[in-house]
């Protein structure tokens, strides 16, 4: 140590001591910082004071914050972000030794004159004396303290020096316990937001609506509010009256709750209530409330979760047991529960009517004190059946005794109970009293024969009506193509003159006349079908039926006249107007003249006449030809049905015609009948009911035109070979 002329000032114990118990006792780390310099400064003499700190609390070194104290100066200067190491700077590269050496260093006179030299000015303060000494605790650097003077020489005695060393190992100290303190609190504050954001996210994610009321308004409220009362933000109820969004029937409860609860700082378990929404919809909620403190002011917490589907589940369930119960007690099965040895436990009030007895007389029996003695064995069997068959839908039969000693047929099917370890534990019987069936079982046995051919002849039929549904409409297509093409090339021949001309025009008409008698036939076929399957309609309007019948009889005449007949047409009156469907009338006519032909023999006579009768318009179709014989004139109507077969072949026919016609008149609400004797000729009369449709009854407009009948009649007498 030099010596110098002017000595550092003197430190009494008191002084020490009380600056010792500031340094220890502090727990501010600026404030500490200040203490130590002022205390250096004072005691001594320094110009300047620098404390180094690093960045992680006596780790690495490499980046530090200074601060920084000069004499005259009252605030210290922070630094932040010096580097230490690698750094020109004569001040950083001493402090960084010390950091390193854990060592104090001190340079004055020569030995600082030495380091100056070595130095740029640029990068050098003018002082004389430096003492560098680091701060440490427990072998770590905590920092280092860096002692500037500038224009005074000092002496360095052991005293004072280490007095020094103590106060800066007692700063070290202090300095440690702050950033201990420091940890702690930082930990503390840590875990603080950590608790804070997890409740925060609890109270934001909760499917339950949480919020805070306080003196009756609402000042919290979490997202899941938004789903209830149905608000378009959790922000909206804020500052609303809480007690609005109670029912009324609720209010003056939920005021007496939330009084005791900030009177008496309790919680209050779930209990139910009704809310009402923003848009006024009432809904069902559990409530929980509990005292809470909201910015240091009373509150009460609230937790509601709707309950609305659960309380339409609850009806629903209830609505369901009702309902069971109601099939259950009003079922004419008998539903019995039984345990694994049979014993019933349980019965449905239909075994009253089923078996006669009350409930006491069964439950508690084995249900096979209720099956004859003679039965018992199937019964087991079939009971064994019912248990052990993987087949759950299997059912068996037998007989059971009645109250009054008689026995009914039983058919049961059950269900198989098991405990929560798959144990069969028992089972569900549904038995169904079928002693009328059984009955009815019997009587068709008895009937078997009878029964297979009448199915045989269900089936025949529904094949037949199917077969010639489509046969009709295969046949239809290429009959037409046929005509279309003979109608060609009696176009191409009109005009074209050769020999045998005529001998192909006759092979022509042949080929037509059969073409429409195809067409008959297919027609017939078609409308019989579509009268069997109820998809023939009539088409009503109000017509004349006087003309019509008249002006149908008259297009004929030329087919009468060329086979040699005599037709004559003759009406009570000349108008009649009732509803009917003209081309069905039509269609009528012809058929029944159309017979009358075929078994007309030149030189006979049809006569066609019309009578009134008031309410009615009856049609007569008389004549002269070989008539029906009494026995076959039931058969007549018959469909594909011939009366005599010995006929001549010109006069055959597919047994459709009159049985069409019958379905036709009855279509129109009519009838027909025949009058008929052998030899002597036969006559239809036909009976209309005279009604006049209203406006809106007509289904179709009354565009009837009696000139388009010429095809009709073609197709109608294409079996008539003249």
């Amino acid at each position: 140590m030099c010596v110098n002329e002017k000595e550092l000032p003197s430190i009494d114990i008191d002084g020490l001591i009380e600056i010792s118990q500031s340094i220890l006792t502090e727990i501010d780390s600026k404030s500490l910082y200040k203490k130590l310099i002022r205390f250096i400064m004072k005691y001594y003499m320094a110009e300047r004071v620098l404390i180094f700190l690093p960045y992680n609390n006596g780790g690495n070194n490499k980046e530090c914050t200074i601060i920084e104290g000069k004499r005259g100066v009252e605030d210290l200067n922070f630094q932040k972000s010096i580097i230490l190491e690698d750094n020109i700077n004569v001040v950083y590269s001493i402090v960084n030794h010390a950091f390193n050496s854990k060592e104090n260093i001190i340079l004055h006179g020569e030995s600082l004159k030495n380091l100056k030299s070595l130095i740029s000015k640029d990068n050098w303060n003018d002082f004389e004396n430096i003492i560098c000494s680091p701060l440490i605790h427990r072998e770590k650097v905590l920092g280092v303290v860096y002692i500037e003077k500038q224009f005074y020489s000092l002496e360095y005695n052991e005293d004072k020096f280490k007095l020094l060393k103590l106060i800066l190992i007692q700063a070290a100290a202090a300095i440690e316990k702050i950033n201990s303190e420091r940890c702690k609190l930082h930990q503390v504050e840590r875990e603080l937001r950590e608790s804070e954001e997890r409740y925060r996210r609890l109270f934001e994610l909760s499917p339950d609506a949480i919020c805070v009321h306080s003196e009756g308004k609402i000042v919290l409220a979490n997202p899941a509010i938004e789903r209830l009362y149905d608000v378009d933000n959790p922000k909206g109820i804020i500052g609303k009256n809480v007690i609005d969004f109670i029912h009324p029937n609720y209010r003056e409860i939920a005021g007496l709750r939330i009084k005791h609860i900030t009177e008496g700082g309790i919680s209050t378990p779930f209990i139910e209530e009704k809310f009402i929404t923003k848009n006024g919809e009432v809904i069902d909620v559990e409530v929980a409330t509990t005292a809470f403190l909201y910015n240091n002011k009373p509150a009460v917490q609230v937790v509601a979760r709707d309950i609305s589907d659960r309380r339409k589940m609850e009806k629903a369930l209830r609505e369901n047991e009702a309902l069971l119960r109601q099939i259950t007690e009003n079922t004419l099965d008998m539903i019995l529960k039984v345990n694994i040895n049979g014993d019933i436990q349980y019965a449905t009030p239909s075994h009253k009517y089923i078996l006669g007895y009350e409930l006491e007389d069964i439950l508690g029996k084995n249900v096979f004190e209720f099956i004859p003695e003679e039965d018992k064995l199937a019964a087991s069997l079939a009971f064994r059946s019912l248990f052990f068959n993987t087949q759950q839908d299997n059912k068996v039969k037998f007989r059971c005794k009645c109250i009054e000693g008689n026995y009914v047929w039983v058919e049961i099917g059950g269900r198989i109970l098991y405990d929560s370890e798959k144990n069969v534990i028992g089972a569900i019987l549904s038995s169904r009293d079928i002693t009328k069936n059984i009955e009815a079982e019997r009587a068709l046995m008895d009937n078997e024969e009878k029964t297979k051919l009448l199915n045989q002849a269900v089936e025949y039929d529904k094949l037949r009506t199917e077969f010639f549904a489509n046969l009709s409409h295969e046949l239809r297509t290429p009959i037409n193509v046929i005509l279309g093409t003979i109608q060609l090339i009696e176009f191409k021949l009109r005009d074209v003159i050769f020999s045998e001309k005529y001998t192909y025009q006759k092979y022509m008409k042949t080929m037509k006349q059969n073409s429409f008698r195809l067409i008959r036939l297919i027609n017939n076929l078609i409308d019989v079908t579509k009268i069997d399957s109820g998809y023939f309609e009539l088409h009503l309007s109000n017509y004349n039926i006087i003309n019509i019948v008249e002006e149908i009889t008259l297009s004929v005449a030329e087919y009468v006249q060329n086979k040699g007949i005599t037709l004559l047409f003759d009406t009570e009156v000349e108008e009649r107007i009732l509803a009917c469907d003209a081309d069905k009338i039509e269609r009528i006519m012809l058929n029944l003249i159309s017979n009358s032909i075929k078994f007309t023999e030149p030189g006979g006579k049809i006569e066609v006449n019309i009578y009134d009768e008031e309410h009615e318009i009856i049609i007569s179709v008389k004549d002269t030809g070989i008539g029906i014989p009494i026995e076959k004139q039931e058969q007549v109507f018959e469909r594909f049905v011939q009366v005599d077969k010995s006929l001549a072949k010109n006069k055959e026919g597919s047994g459709i015609g009159l049985s069409l016609v019958k379905s036709l008149i009855e279509m129109h609400e009519g009838t027909i009948e025949l009058k008929s004797e052998w030899t002597k000729g036969s006559e239809f009369i036909i009976k209309l009911p005279v009604r006049v449709l209203s406006h809106e009854e007509i289904f179709i407009p009354n565009n009837y035109n009696h000139n388009g009948n010429i095809e009709k009649i073609n197709v109608e007498f294409s079996d008539i070979y003249l």
